[in-house]
């Protein structure tokens, strides 16, 4: 999810456009509150009210009549790392920074420096672990949300109205439009959401160079954000019919053509978070009431397959496992869900405290990075870090 999601992503249900300049103290709070964002990414993505029925760990769900067809094969899932490596990534002239987003092999890395203070957000970015740019930015920061393979990187400016980067040839750049430039693929599609405030809708651009194309809703929807992108251009979105009402996910096709995600059989409510494709599959979460007695929230972490329409819960407990992207700082073991399986990745602490964040896992699921940050202390720095797996 992934924004800002997950996400890299809360919008403004206002009914007027404010009649007076805002008297919040806004470096203040993005001092003391960036560190929130997390937090409000994860509620945002698993604070939802789905109870799963028939949920356990690895059941495989599929969609059919009595005597259904048989079923496509499943996106096959990657290796399973036997061991990983921790690193800091390179920060170059800066104290404190934060790991964004990375393209699908992990070779571009593009990050932010000084991520807790308005304004000193300069844009950084590595290749294959080495810092190769760090652009200075004045005035309103862009914070970037997703890289491609050539080192394209999209994002947005941080605060309201939010209006679409892109970073390419060593510059950054606006698109057309207004709104948030959410997720690129290799082929230099954009995919984001357009923001008033009245509304909120999907968009994506051909290229950095076009005018953006809003997604035809479907009837009864006025509203819905972007997500995610896969490669071949389909979008992740939900929508709802008003900007207050619950959200469902819905698929925007390269073609045109959109498609409502179905929820996992046994769902008595659709309000379940679906955050970021991964190796084929989409992956999200809900919660809901666990089935040995366990009291308190429970989250469960499901995967889709839109080709055969088939669900697979993969992980549950009070603290699942992390959807690279998609998840809150991991504040004990940092576990992740590859495919289908758990991995535990290694880490070095600064303090009791430190918060983990996965923010991405390439298709080999051979480089993951990320950001640890002290979760209660705004003078210990963040830093950017990488895993490196066989």
């Amino acid at each position: 999810m992934r924004d800002e999601e997950l996400g890299r992503l809360l919008l403004r249900p206002l009914d007027t456009e404010p009649a007076e300049p805002s008297r919040i103290d806004v470096s203040a709070a993005m001092r003391d509150g960036r560190r929130g964002r997390w937090w409000r990414n994860w509620m945002a993505a698993a604070g939802v009210t789905a109870v799963i029925a028939t949920a356990t760990t690895g059941g495989v769900l599929a969609f059919g009549g009595s005597d259904p067809a048989p079923l496509p094969p499943l996106p096959p899932d990657p290796n399973v790392p036997s061991a990983c490596t921790f690193e800091v990534l390179p920060m170059g002239e800066e104290t404190s920074a934060e790991v964004r987003a990375a393209d699908p092999s992990g070779t571009y890395v593009v990050g932010q420096g000084d991520p807790f203070y308005e304004g000193k957000n300069n844009l950084m970015m590595w290749r294959d672990g080495d810092l190769i740019a760090h652009v200075r930015q004045t005035g309103k920061p862009v914070l970037m949300s997703d890289v491609n393979g050539s080192g394209v990187a999209v994002g947005s400016t941080d605060g309201w109205p939010t209006v679409p980067y892109v970073y390419r040839d060593e510059k950054i750049s606006r698109l057309r439009g207004t709104g948030q430039a959410i997720a690129v693929n290799d082929a230099g599609m954009i995919a984001g959401t357009e923001e008033t405030s009245r509304r909120y809708v999907p968009q994506r651009w051909a290229s950095p160079d076009a005018e953006p194309e809003i997604m035809k809703m479907p009837a009864g929807i006025t509203n819905g954000r972007v997500w995610d992108m896969a490669e071949d251009g389909t979008i992740l979105v939900s929508v709802s019919g008003s900007m207050t009402t619950s959200e469902e996910p819905y698929l925007w096709y390269a073609d045109g053509r959109v498609e409502r995600i179905p929820p996992p059989p046994g769902t008595t409510d659709q309000s379940f978070g679906m955050t970021a494709f991964h190796h084929g599959w989409i992956y999200g979460y809900s919660s809901g009431s666990a089935s040995s007695g366990v009291s308190g929230p429970y989250t469960f972490v499901h995967r889709y397959d839109p080709v055969s329409q088939t669900w697979e819960t993969v992980d549950a407990g009070v603290l699942p496992a992390q959807v690279p992207g998609a998840g809150g700082p991991l504040t004990g073991e940092v576990s992740v869900i590859v495919g289908r399986e758990i991995v535990t990745l290694p880490t070095e602490r600064r303090t009791d405290d430190d918060g983990f964040l996965v923010e991405s896992i390439s298709g080999d699921a051979r480089i993951m990075t990320g950001t640890v940050l002290s979760l209660s202390a705004s003078d210990i720095p963040a830093r950017p870090i990488l895993w490196r797996c066989e």
